[in-house]
Order: structure tokens, then sequence, then C-alpha cells
């Protein structure tokens, strides 16, 4: 009688391990296909944003792209919260740019303090916000652009509208792919329609 158990606690032994085997197997290709599609999200978000700001005829179209993968996070709610951070820093970055240039050229504050003065003044914004500390760089890249004499608001402007163009194509890049790998997951067999997606919008 004991050989029969103790051939059932080895059988029994070795399911478990199987079982363990697979699910680690099952939980590796699922790593595996979130890997994938962040790959293939991040790549396609630069190529959009690239393409777009140079069809637009944006002066500096790399800022897009670049613009496009800092907002891009493994979640949508990271990703829109990234977009917002972004906006508000930049924004708070050409504001303090054009006020710092503005009083500088009036009194003549050499560029090398009107810098120092707006980067202090960001900082002291974004302290203990990392997601607007975009600003601490969009200032001092405003003032070294209009020094050579462009409008300060023209520069302002084009700025922004590379930093808008790219994170907005980040944003619509992840909630599309988010969208589509979402609908891919409900057709899996075996698995209910109504299962929420891992980091989908709220």
């Amino acid at each position: 009688m004991a050989v029969p158990i103790r051939f059932l606690a080895l059988g029994t032994h070795a399911f478990d391990r199987w079982f363990s085997s697979v699910g680690a197997l099952k939980q590796g290709a699922i790593c595996a296909a979130d890997r994938s599609r962040f790959v293939i999200r991040c790549a396609t978000a630069a190529s959009l944003a690239y393409e777009l700001a140079r069809l637009v005829g944006l002066q500096h179209p790399v800022w897009a792209p670049i613009s496009a993968l800092i907002v891009s996070q493994e979640s949508v709610t990271a990703t829109l919260d990234s977009i917002h951070g972004r906006f508000l820093g930049t924004f708070i970055g050409l504001a303090v740019a054009l006020l710092v240039n503005s009083v500088g050229r009036r009194i003549g504050i050499p560029l090398v303090l009107q810098i120092g003065i707006g980067v202090a003044l960001c900082a002291s914004a974004a302290m203990g916000r990392p997601l607007i500390r975009v600003c601490l760089w969009t200032c001092p890249l405003i003032l070294v652009a209009a020094a050579p004499g462009p409008a300060p608001a023209l520069v302002a402007v084009i700025r922004a509208s590379e930093v808008v163009l790219g994170a907005l194509v980040g944003g619509v890049t992840h909630i599309v792919e988010e969208r589509i790998g979402t609908s891919a997951n409900a057709r899996t067999p075996g698995k209910p329609e109504t299962e929420p997606d891992e980091g989908s919008a709220p």
C-alpha cells in the first residue's frame, strides 16, 4: 500500500512542477508581448512625430520625436500625466524665458545672467515636481535661440509647437495601441470579453 502512495505523491509533485513551469512560461510570454508593444509604440510615435513636424514645416522637427518619447510611459494613465506635466512645464519655461528676456534687454543683463536667473526661477517652480522639470531646459533654450536677434515670442511659439505636437502624437499613439491590444486580448480564446487590460485608461 505504501508503494502506490509513494508513486502518487511523486506524480503529484511532478505535476506541480510542470504546472509551475507552464505558469512561468505563460508569464514570460505575456511580459515579452508587453515589451514588444512598448518597443513598437515608441518607434511608431517617434517616426510619426518627426514626419508630422517636418510636413508642417517646424524649424527643428527633432524636438517632436524627443517629446513623443519622453511622454511615453508604461500605462496610458502615466502617459497622460506625463503629457500634462510636459505641457505645464513647457509653458512655465516659456513664460519665464520671455519675462527674463524682456527685462534683460531693457536693462542690459548679459545672456549668461539671464540664463542663470531664468533657470533659478524654473528650478523653484519645479522643485519636488519632476513632471514639470522640462521648464529647466525650455527656458535656456528660448533665451539662447532668441539671443541672435529673432523675436523671443516667435521662438517660444515654435518651441511650444514642437513640444505639443510630439506629446500629442505620443499620447494618441499610446491610446490607439492600448485599444488595439485590449481588443486582441478580448478575442483571445478562453479570456473573458470584459476582462480589463492592465494600464488601460481609467
